[in-house]
C-alpha cells in the first residue's frame, strides 16, 4: 500500500491540469471510481477531462453500478460545447452501459446514433 499512499500524497498537492488528469487514469486503472470521480469534479472542462469522463461512466458501468455510469453520461451529454467526435464516443459507451443492463435494443440504437453522427463527416 505505499504505493498507493505516495499517490495519495502526490494527487494532494498536484498543481497542473495534466497531471490531476494522470492522476484521475491511474485511479480508474486502481478501480478507485470514487477518488476518480472526485478529482474529476476539480477539473476544468477540456476534451481530455471529458474524455475521462466517459471512462469513468464505462468504469461504473463494467462495475454494475448502471445507474451511476447513465447519470454521469446524462450529465456530460448536456454540455453544450461537447464535440461531434465526443459525443459519438458518448453514444457507443452508452451503448456498452445498455448491453450489460441487457437492453439490447437501446444498446442498438445508441450504436445508431453513433454510426449516424459519424456518417455526416465526424472523423473517427
Amino acid at each position: 500500500m505505499v504505493a498507493g499512499a505516495r499517490a495519495d500524497r502526490l494527487a494532494a498537492r498536484a498543481q497542473s491540469t495534466p497531471t490531476r488528469c494522470l492522476i484521475v487514469r491511474a485511479r480508474l486503472l486502481a478501480e478507485r471510481r470514487s477518488d476518480a470521480e472526485i478529482l474529476l469534479a476539480s477539473l476544468p472542462i477540456t476534451r481530455e477531462s471529458e474524455e475521462l469522463r466517459l471512462d469513468l461512466a464505462l468504469s461504473f458501468a463494467q462495475a454494475g453500478q448502471l445507474d451511476k455510469a447513465r447519470d454521469l453520461l446524462t450529465r456530460l451529454a448536456a454540455r453544450p460545447t461537447l464535440s461531434a467526435e465526443l459525443q459519438i464516443r458518448g453514444h457507443e459507451v452508452r451503448a456498452e452501459i445498455e448491453r450489460l443492463a441487457g437492453n439490447v435494443h437501446q444498446s442498438s440504437w445508441e450504436l445508431e446514433q453513433a454510426k449516424r453522427l459519424r456518417d455526416n463527416g465526424v472523423p473517427k
